[in-house]
């Protein structure tokens, strides 16, 4: 391939992919105009933990039974990531009674521990 092919392919791979994201300084005009809606799609304790404000609650698991509480006049910008987003958290450890790892001393929690500093929240 040649370079020229290789950098239009690669263009049109960004291109493609800026289809189906926003960046977050889009993402807050878009909100703030009233084009656009956030859906977090975590689940409930993740959510209860800490999100973005005025965004809708949506876990993965409950999509097809409120599709129709989406509103179709503005477009829909969703977010959920981490490895626990749509699943159970993991067994609890003995830095914390709740689920995921912390990263100091490898014990299950979502606060951290007295090795680590805690997660920053948005709520």
């Amino acid at each position: 391939m040649t370079d020229a092919a290789v950098l239009a392919s690669r263009l049109a791979h960004v291109e493609a992919r800026l289809a189906f994201e926003i960046d977050v300084v889009a993402a807050e005009r878009a909100v703030a105009s009233g084009a656009a809606v956030l859906v977090d799609t975590r689940r409930q304790e993740s959510w209860e933990h800490g999100h973005i404000a005025g965004a809708l609650h949506l876990p993965t698991t409950e999509i097809e039974a409120r599709i129709d509480d989406l509103p179709r006049d503005r477009t829909l910008i969703v977010y959920g990531w981490g490895p626990d987003a749509t699943e159970p958290p993991p067994r609890p450890g003995p830095c914390s009674p709740r689920g995921s790892t912390c990263a100091s001393c490898s014990a299950a929690t979502s606060t951290g521990c007295a090795t680590a500093s805690p997660p920053s929240r948005t709520a």
